[in-house]
């Protein structure tokens, strides 16, 4: 099997969460998931989730936090994790950080950022439910972010800040980059 798309997950416990997490699933359509845990989630929302046929083809893993709260260690582990799925050979990491703890998506969102991984997503809605503010299923909206432009004003300050050292070359170097 050609190892192309793998896809991190955030699943929280909220109410309908799965929903979202099915449209991410089939819009990025990656070959291997990484599932990113609580241990609620993970007795709680992970077998709704894997009940769906499209879910069901899928190979997948489960990595559980020990710390849902604590941003650093999920950035630390989300870091490990993409390093983990390149060596296997993945070309394109996609995080879906719809659903968790807000630690839980600082801490995945920063990790892909620091490790230039392909796209973020977000399942925002055209309509919520009054009561839970959850995103009425049918009325998903992705919010896909490609983080060149994060990357490219990273590389362009470095550039600059040889530069401004009369490090004439390095900076030059970078700026092709």
């Amino acid at each position: 099997m050609n190892k192309y798309k793998a896809m991190i997950v955030t699943v929280g416990t909220g109410e309908g969460i799965e929903n979202s997490i099915f449209y991410s699933i089939k819009l990025a359509n990656p070959d291997y998931i990484v599932f990113l845990l609580t241990k609620e989630s993970k007795n709680k929302k992970l077998p709704i989730i894997l009940e769906k046929d499209f879910i069901k083809s899928k190979k997948y893993e489960k990595s559980i936090l020990k710390e849902p709260e604590d941003f650093e260690e999920i950035s630390h582990t989300c870091e490990s994790i993409i390093e983990k799925l390149r060596r296997k050979g993945y070309k394109e990491i996609v995080i879906d950080y719809t659903s968790g703890t807000k630690a839980m998506s600082a801490g995945v969102v920063l990790a892909g950022i620091n490790k230039k991984i392909d796209q973020l997503i977000y399942i925002s809605g055209r309509k919520r439910e009054e009561k839970t503010g959850r995103v009425i299923s049918t009325t998903e909206k992705p919010v896909i972010i490609t983080p060149n432009k994060t990357y490219a004003e990273s590389l362009f300050l470095k550039a600059l800040e040889l530069f401004n050292k009369y490090q004439y070359e390095n900076s030059f170097e970078i700026l092709e980059e």
